[in-house]
């Protein structure tokens, strides 16, 4: 995804005159590159290892954790920005009922 692109439809969908919401653009750009920067990251090493003294234990890459958290904000901040969702999956037709879910 090119990040040109990304921006040019996201201020597509604000008020371009209005400072608050092209600063939740440029700040959920910002996330955007950061949270690319991080994938990076946790594709080339998802597993870490770390050493303490004579210890030695391998972990998660703490990035992934990062990742979880940017992709919280992002969430919200579109929301904020008045993004749309994707459409909720339908339950019926799969043989299921609302009443099943409860």
């Amino acid at each position: 995804m090119n990040l040109t692109k990304l921006k040019e439809e996201l201020y597509g969908q604000i008020n371009s005159e209005s400072q608050v919401e092209s600063e939740k653009v440029e700040r959920y750009l910002s996330l955007v590159k950061t949270y690319r920067k991080l994938q990076k990251a946790a594709n080339k090493e998802p597993m870490i290892i770390v050493r303490n003294g004579t210890q030695e234990y391998t972990k998660v890459n703490p990035a992934i954790g990062d990742m979880n958290k940017i992709s919280g904000s992002l969430i919200a901040l579109g929301k904020d920005i008045g993004l749309s969702s994707p459409p909720t999956p339908e339950v019926s037709g799969r043989g299921y009922s609302v009443s099943d879910l409860t």
